[in-house]
């Protein structure tokens, strides 16, 4: 071949490099996996095979945690960061693994940049707001991100209140994945909505009501629900029974004018109910099971006109 070459002045020569042994080796190791049937990974199962890259993630986390702590007089600098990129990382793990995973990454984070996207509301907290964005396609095809980076609550109260209520019901984190979301005061309302919207024929599923506990505790949600640009109703007894106090009535108004400011019309709505659900509904429960009563009194009774057309407002409208 060089006398080949050789008019071209190039001469050709063999050269024997030394092997890299690491790389050798990597050639002659095999990963299997015994589950009665010994394969490599990717003859498993995709559940299998989600939950070995969530023991991975698992024991990243485990050893960045452990990084973190062992150098905890360093600042962290952003350039120095591991970036963690998952496309729904939830897929074909049951809701408990699902948890399972968010902690973990959760941990990942310190330390680290980890980025998720996901469509499961177990991998979401709504105490970490300020963590969460929302990528919506607008009309023109274009990507519109919502997200909220300063502190909702500046109160104290409303800060633990809200933590507590997340604590409570971890389940409102679907709010960000609606198309629409329904506020009610309480259990009855929370039941007996969606039932009567079945009954009437206006259900949708891409709706999620969430009960936010209590009527002070709606203004919470309608300011979380404004900063992502959700669309909301929010849903309130005025109070005003006969026979109620001065003062109580004072403090029900109060309440009333709290969820009024909050709302943003370019998004939500109110829909309120004289004196409260049961009254607009017509029956009063008797005993301790309200949700239960009112279920069985709207399965066996005509709906009143004045509900059906609040329900109405809030499924069609």
């Amino acid at each position: 071949m060089s006398n080949q070459l050789k008019d071209w002045g190039t001469e050709v020569k063999i050269q024997f490099k030394t092997p890299d042994v690491p790389e050798v080796m990597k050639s002659y190791i095999e990963i299997l996996f015994d589950d009665g049937v010994e394969t490599d990974i990717s003859h498993k199962g995709n559940g299998l095979q989600r939950t070995f890259y969530l023991s991975l993630i698992k024991l990243l986390a485990e050893r960045s945690s452990k990084e973190v702590s062992e150098n905890e007089t360093s600042t962290r600098q952003a350039s120095k960061s591991k970036y963690f990129l998952f496309e729904e990382p939830e897929l074909f793990l049951h809701p408990q693994a699902q948890k399972q995973l968010f902690d973990d990454l959760v941990s990942l984070s310190e330390g680290n940049q980890v980025f998720v996207t996901t469509h499961s509301n177990n991998l979401i907290d709504l105490e970490k707001y300020k963590s969460i964005c929302i990528v919506r396609k607008t009309d023109s095809g274009e990507s519109e991100v919502s997200k909220c980076d300063e502190e909702l609550f500046q109160q104290e109260n409303d800060r633990d209140k809200w933590k507590y209520l997340n604590w409570i019901n971890a389940e409102r984190s679907e709010l960000f994945f609606a198309d629409k979301v329904i506020l009610v005061e309480g259990d009855t309302e929370a039941v007996s909505i969606p039932s009567i919207a079945k009954k009437l024929g206006v259900y949708k599923h891409s709706f999620t009501i969430i009960n936010c506990g209590s009527k002070d505790n709606i203004p919470l949600y309608m300011k979380l629900l404004n900063k992502f640009k959700i669309p909301y109703v929010a849903i309130y007894d005025v109070d005003h029974q006969e026979g109620k106090s001065i003062e109580a009535i004072a403090v029900s108004d109060r309440s009333t004018r709290a969820i009024r400011e909050c709302l943003d019309e370019s998004l939500g709505s109110t829909i309120s109910m004289e004196n409260d659900f049961e009254d607009v509904l017509g029956y009063r429960p008797s005993g301790n099971s309200k949700p239960l009563a009112a279920l069985e009194w709207i399965n066996n009774n005509q709906i009143p006109v004045i509900l059906e057309n609040k329900i109405n407002e809030i499924y069609v409208n």
